[in-house]
Formats: C-alpha cells, structure tokens, sequence
C-alpha cells in the first residue's frame, strides 16, 4: 500500500510538469521532511501555483486514475479548494492561489526526493504557516515537532501569520503558544 501512495504522488508530480503547473505537496507528505518522527498519512495535499480561475486545467492534468464531476471546477472557482478521488481512494486536496502569499510559498518550494524522484515540497516555513492558519489540533502539533526539529524559521512564520490572520487571531496566538 505504501509503494501504491508513493507512486500516486509521483504520478500526479510527473502530470503536472507534463502540463507545466507549478505546484508543492504539502501536509503530511512534506513534513515527514521536516521533523524527527514523521506520522503517516493516506492523502495529498498540494498546493497549485495558478489561481482558482485555472481550476479546470489543473484538473484535467491530473492522471486519468483520478475521477472528479465538473462541479468540482465550480467549487474550486468559489472556494480556491478542490478535493478529488484516486479511483482506488486515496484523497487529493488541491489548494489554488488565491492571494500574494501562495507565490511566496511556491518561491520557497524545495525539491525533496520522494520514492526517487526529485519532487517539490512546501517548506517547512511555509508549512508552519498554512498549518497555523487551519489551526486543527493535529495541526499544533505537527508545528511543535517542526519547532522542536529546528527546521521553520520563527520570525518569518510570525510575520506571515500576521499578515493572513491577524494579531488577533487564533493562529498568531496559538504560534506564540507553539514557541514558548
């Protein structure tokens, strides 16, 4: 099962190039590069380096063995979010840019090998960010492991979630809690 999971990333990195789409895996896949004790996951997430607008096209790139209804490219045009199905049920998250920062976290992208394949990651910086700013339990935890792996810088994901979130917010609260 593994072995299938990796090559679905593969073979969805391998379509994108193909259709010149610039894009970053995140979640669970790119933070097993940026902590001690990476956890498993059973999907892909990736964020997509062209607005929701292109919504259409980025799906029609993806390999044949991943289904999705034409009302997906609605969704993805109203919310700037897609989740779509591999046939054999792996779920694929796509997530457009939707503001400036998406083309920071595209510009700060690392290639990473997965399953011997140089594969872009979002980094561990920018996962931190996103993280925070979906604020799930599971989230919090995976950005404390990342601080404790010495792998995001601090400044700059404090700054970013100000930016998108707010001094207010629960993200910028839960980053200094997260620090301490």
């Amino acid at each position: 099962m593994a072995d299938e999971f990796a090559d679905q990333v593969v073979s969805v990195h391998m379509a994108f190039e193909e259709a010149g789409i610039r894009h970053a895996f995140g979640g669970a896949i790119a933070l097993g590069y940026y902590i001690l004790a990476p956890r498993a996951t059973d999907d892909i997430d990736i964020n997509i380096a062209v607005g929701k607008d292109d919504a259409k096209r980025v799906l029609r790139a993806l390999p044949a063995q991943v289904k999705w209804k034409m009302n997906v490219i609605g969704i993805a045009q109203a919310s700037g979010q897609a989740r779509v199905r591999w046939l054999k049920g792996t779920l694929i998250d796509l997530f457009f840019a939707v503001s400036e920062y998406h083309a920071v976290v595209q510009s700060r992208a690392e290639l990473h090998v997965f399953n011997g394949v140089h594969t872009p990651m979002v980094s561990a910086t920018d996962l931190a960010i996103l993280k925070a700013t979906f604020g799930r339990p599971k989230d919090w935890l995976d950005i404390e492991q990342m601080l404790r792996a010495g792998t995001v810088d601090i400044n700059d994901s404090i700054q970013w979630i100000k930016i998108i979130s707010g001094v207010d917010s629960e993200s910028y609260r839960g980053m200094f809690e997260a620090i301490e």
